[in-house]
């Protein structure tokens, strides 16, 4: 028996169940659509949109392997058994229902209420992993700040110190050019060449100092 994959909406029934599956799928569009839903089609999936969250659906027959001869072999291939059931499914999670006590047909209202069920279930676990993943950037954030404001402080005090030991260190320099050129002075040998060389030094020291 051939089955039938309709492509666009995800069917899957043999030839002669179509009208019913089509009928099945055309009053439950129009009821999703009446409570605010839509339906998309996306990659041959057909899926139902509520909340902003998709959920896959399926219309299939139930099929069964059986053995059909070819003359003087047999082989195993899929037939259908009349059975319709509907499935919703998102990510790992499914529900099923089938033919049986109740028509697929007399189940769409149990159907609709488990589809917006499980679309406000899927809305609320995306706004926990939202306020989740918001509360970890924040505290993030918080940590990112402390450690920035902490080797911020670091360098700060690093600089801090740096300058204080350029100024000790100039201070020092001129202490001992002050008293080098006193003792040259009391020594009588303050030459040229040493003024010039004290000269190029004050300027150094000078120079040491502005930059402070």
């Amino acid at each position: 028996m051939d089955v039938i994959h309709l492509r666009g909406l995800d069917i899957r029934v043999a030839k002669e169940l179509m009208p019913r599956a089509l009928k099945f799928m055309d009053t439950l569009i129009k009821a999703l659509h009446a409570r605010g839903h839509t339906v998309e089609i996306s990659n041959d999936n057909t899926l139902v949109v509520i909340n902003g969250e998709e959920i896959r659906i399926y219309f299939l027959e139930k099929l069964k392997r059986v053995m059909v001869k070819h003359g003087s072999w047999e082989s195993s291939e899929p037939q259908g058994n009349g059975t319709l059931f509907f499935w919703m499914k998102r990510n790992y999670r499914g529900k099923e229902w089938r033919d049986g006590k109740q028509s697929i047909e007399e189940q769409l209202s149990n159907i609709m209420a488990s589809l917006e069920i499980e679309g406000a279930r899927l809305k609320k676990q995306r706004e926990e992993r939202e306020i989740y993943w918001a509360q970890q950037r924040e505290k993030e954030r918080i940590i990112r700040e402390a450690r920035e404001r902490k080797e911020k402080e670091e360098q700060d005090f690093k600089d801090l110190l740096r300058q204080a030991t350029r100024w000790r260190e100039t201070n020092l320099l001129r202490e001992y050019l002050n008293h080098l050129e006193q003792q040259a002075v009391a020594t009588h040998t303050f030459t040229d060449e040493l003024k010039n060389k004290i000269s190029w030094a004050w300027n150094k020291a000078n120079d040491c100092g502005a930059a402070n």
